[in-house]
């Protein structure tokens, strides 16, 4: 079959720009980002690789006031003191704050992490206003200020859920059900017919078990403890620095409403169906 050359010409531009389009989505070189839960950590680890990836400014985000100040002046010493800025804040509280400050101040957001958490199960309440709760206004905030139908740029939300999104075994419910509801908002709100209109990527990583101040204490109730250990021993732990490299890949190649899982050490790559930790294998532990 023949087609017009005009035809041919109009549909070579429009698919070099939507390239064009995704090449720039996916560039990190001169974009602003915000990281939450930033001042140690994982998101410590996002924000240093951000910067070595040639990012614009990096606000950190955190309710830990000392820890914050401290990654600002050592990120600052590091690369340069106009590139990243501690901002403290409680994400159950602070949201409209922290949202007008950064936009007065840098005029737009491009990048937002979701990172900030809790893991606390004798207290699921908090658990969920954190995890769930807190990564759904932020997001939702973050979506409708970036969002190119209404003004926007578009931009890109990365949402830190957990392995325990999806792996099914008998530890950590409240965190389990708070790191759930992150796939479900980011399956929903990434979904390919909102980012037709709104530009705007939603995407998650899983991390695996990865050591920090989070998961150096006792993770279950009490009387899950010694079977737990024996679980979390029998595991190949990772550091942060390994999510921190995987946040970028997964910046460079997600598509959007994508779930990612960062575990042992290796690349990330896309989630495989859900894994299931069986009785007997908890039992022959």
């Amino acid at each position: 079959m023949l087609f017009p050359t005009g035809l041919l010409v109009c549909l070579s531009m429009t698919l070099g720009h939507a390239d064009d389009q995704l090449a720039s989505e996916r560039d990190i070189a001169g974009k602003i980002a915000i990281v939450t839960g930033a001042a140690s950590g994982i998101g410590r680890a996002i924000t240093e690789h951000l910067l070595k990836n040639d990012i614009k400014n990096v606000i950190i985000v955190d309710m830990n006031e000392k820890h914050g100040a401290e990654t600002e002046l050592a990120l600052k010493e590091q690369y340069g003191d106009d590139r990243v800025e501690f901002i403290y804040g409680d994400i159950t509280k602070d949201l409209e704050e922290v949202h007008n400050k950064v936009y007065e101040k840098y005029g737009y957001v491009n990048i937002l992490v979701n990172n900030a958490g809790v893991l606390n199960e004798d207290d699921p309440e908090l658990t969920l206003r954190v995890n769930a709760l807190g990564t759904l206004q932020w997001s939702l905030k973050f979506y409708n200020s970036m969002r190119k139908d209404r003004g926007g740029k578009g931009g890109t939300i990365i949402n830190i859920s957990s392995i325990s999104g999806f792996l099914v075994d008998p530890f950590i419910t409240s965190y389990k059900a708070s790191k759930y509801a992150i796939i479900g908002l980011t399956l929903g709100l990434g979904h390919e017919y909102n980012y037709k209109t709104s530009a705007v990527r939603v995407v998650a990583i899983c991390p695996g078990f990865t050591s920090s101040d989070m998961t150096d204490g006792q993770m279950v109730v009490d009387e899950q403890a010694s079977i737990f250990d024996k679980f979390r021993s029998s595991l190949i732990w990772q550091t942060p620095d390994v999510l921190g490299k995987n946040a970028i890949k997964v910046f460079q190649e997600a598509d959007t409403g994508s779930i990612w899982v960062s575990e042992e050490g290796k690349d990330a790559e896309i989630a495989p169906a859900r894994k299931v930790v069986t009785l007997s294998q908890l039992e022959s532990l």
